[in-house]
C-alpha cells in the first residue's frame, strides 16, 4: 500500500506519504486487498494532533482460521478479532471468514451527533446456518448472507456528504450464460450514507438488528442506525412522470379485484411508493410484471383490471410484518428453468412506533419504498434503512405492469405512488444488459 497527497503549507506544496510494503509477517493473512487511504480528523483530535494532519490507511482481509479483520495503518494493527462467522444476534447474518473492501467515514445524524463508521464487504458466510430459513413466499431456502463490495468517496456541499457505490455481482448466472452475456458485473447507482436517530420510540423490539439503543435523560429510548438513500442527483435521470396517483385504498394482491398500473414496456424506471398499514396488517408490497397477456385491456388512465393478466413472469417485493423482514421474491422472475438462480433476497426490517413530541400521539411508520429498475438490475430502498440490490433476468428485460397490494382482508392506504421513466445511455435497440 502506497499513497501520497499534496498538502498546502507556508512553503507552498509539500508531499505527505504513507507507505506499507505488505501484511504483518507474524500473521497468516488472507485477502490482503483493496487499501483505502484517508485523513481522519476525529482520530487526530483523540491523539492530540491538529485535525486533518495525519494520513491513515485500512486494508481488508483476515487471519487464516481465526477471524476476518481490518488492518489499520501506518501501524498495521488489527481493529477486529471477532472469530470466524461471528453473529451479533440470532436475527443477524454472520460476518464471514474474510473482509473485502473497507472504507472509513465520519457520519452525522440530524442532531449533529457524529459516528465513526467502517463500511465493510464480507465473504465466507456460513451457508448452512444462513440457508435453513424458509418463508411462505417460496419453497426454496434463502441464499447465504452476503454483502456488496463498496467504493466510497465524499463531496462537499456545505456539509460533507458520503457517497458510496456498490459492485453488483453476476453470481446468479451460471458460467455459460455469463459468457453469452459478454460482460460480468456493474456498478450500482450512487447512494448517500448518513445516520438516523429515532426519538421517543414506543416499545422497540429487543435486539433489533442494526440499531443502537440509547436512553435519554427522560428515560425514553432513542434508536440510532445507519441509513442508505439514493443520491438526490439521480432525479436528473427522470425522463417523464408516467403517473402520480392520489391517495386511495390499497386492495389485496388478488389481481382479479386489484387495479394494475401499466407502463407500456419500460426498460428502466424509478418507482416511489408509500403505504400506511392498518394496525392489524400482516403484509403489503408490490409486484412488477415482466410480460403482458394478450387479453389485458389498457385504459386511457394507464390502469387495467382484468382477471386474465399474464402473471408468468414477475418479481415481488413483500414487507412481512409478522416476520419483520423485507423479501424480494424472484422465483417467477425468469422463464428459464436452468442456469439462473432465483433465490429470494431477505433483509430484517421493522416499522417502528414513534410518539409525536407535540401531540403525544403514537404513530406507526409508513412503509416507504423506492425502486430503480434497469433491464436486469433491481435496486430497492425501504424507509432509508434497507438497501437491497439484486438481479432479475426476465426474457423481455422490461416492466409491463405494477401492482401495489396488501394482504387479504386487510386495510391499508396507498399514500403515494409515482413512476418515472429513466433516461437511457444506450440506443433504443441495445439489449446489452439482457441475457438472450
Amino acid at each position: 500500500m502506497q499513497q501520497s497527497r499534496q498538502t498546502a503549507d507556508l512553503r507552498g506544496y509539500g508531499i505527505q506519504r504513507m507507505q506499507c510494503s505488505g501484511p504483518p509477517e507474524d500473521l497468516n493473512v488472507t485477502g490482503w486487498r483493496d487499501p483505502s487511504v484517508f485523513s481522519w480528523e476525529s482520530y487526530d483530535i483523540a491523539q492530540g494532533r491538529h485535525p486533518g494532519s495525519g494520513l491513515y490507511g485500512i486494508v481488508a482481509g483476515g487471519i487464516k482460521d481465526r477471524t476476518p479483520t481490518v488492518f489499520f495503518g501506518p501501524f498495521l494493527t488489527t481493529l477486529l478479532d471477532l472469530g470466524l462467522n461471528f453473529s451479533v444476534n440470532a436475527a443477524s447474518i454472520d460476518l464471514g471468514a474474510n473482509f473485502e473492501v473497507a472504507n472509513n467515514m465520519t457520519l452525522y445524524d440530524h442532531l449533529e451527533n457524529d459516528y465513526e463508521i467502517i463500511l465493510i464487504g464480507i465473504e465466507g458466510c456460513n451457508v448452512e446456518s444462513s440457508s435453513t430459513k424458509a418463508t411462505k413466499y417460496k419453497t426454496r431456502a434463502k441464499r447465504a448472507g452476503r454483502s456488496q463490495q463498496w467504493l466510497c468517496g465524499t463531496y462537499s456541499n456545505h456539509l460533507t456528504v458520503t457517497v458510496v457505490h456498490g459492485w453488483i455481482l453476476e453470481e446468479d448466472l451460471d458460467p455459460v450464460l455469463r459468457e453469452q452475456q459478454g460482460w460480468n458485473g456493474l456498478i450500482s447507482f450512487a447512494r448517500i450514507l448518513k445516520m438516523k436517530t429515532y426519538e421517543d420510540v414506543v416499545g422497540p423490539p429487543d435486539n433489533l438488528p442494526g440499531f443502537k439503543r440509547i436512553y435519554g435523560q427522560d428515560g425514553k429510548p432513542n434508536l440510532t442506525t445507519l441509513c442508505c438513500i439514493p443520491d438526490p442527483r439521480l432525479r436528473l435521470l427522470r425522463e417523464k412522470c408516467l403517473f402520480d396517483l392520489p391517495k386511495q385504498k390499497l386492495m389485496s394482491h388478488d389481481a382479479t379485484t386489484s387495479k394494475m398500473f401499466i407502463p407500456s414496456g419500460l426498460a428502466s424506471f424509478e418507482l416511489k411508493i408509500s403505504v400506511e398499514l392498518d394496525k392489524g396488517s400482516k403484509e403489503a408490497g408490490l409486484t412488477i410484471f415482466h410480460s403482458l397477456g394478450k387479453s389485458t385491456s389498457l385504459a386511457d388512465s394507464g390502469t387495467a383490471t382484468d382477471s386474465k393478466l399474464d402473471m408468468q413472469s414477475q418479481t415481488s417485493l413483500i414487507y412481512d410484518a409478522e416476520q419483520s423482514e423485507v423479501v424480494i421474491d424472484r422465483h417467477k422472475s425468469s422463464g428459464r428453468k436452468l442456469g439462473i438462480s432465483t433465490l429470494p433476497e431477505i433483509a430484517p426490517h421493522v416499522l417502528l412506533h414513534v410518539r409525536d413530541g407535540l401531540s403525544g400521539m403514537t404513530k406507526r411508520e409508513t412503509l416507504d419504498i423506492r425502486i430503480f429498475y434497469d433491464a436486469s438490475v433491481l435496486e430497492v430502498f425501504v424507509n432509508d434503512l434497507v438497501a437491497i440490490t439484486t438481479r432479475v433476468y426476465p426474457e423481455s428485460g422490461k416492466c409491463f405492469g405494477i401492482l401495489p397490494w396488501t394482504g387479504d382482508g386487510e386495510d391499508a392506504q396507498l399514500l403515494q405512488c409515482q413512476l418515472w421513466e429513466l433516461r437511457s445511455g444506450r440506443s433504443t435497440g441495445d439489449s446489452s444488459r439482457q441475457v438472450e
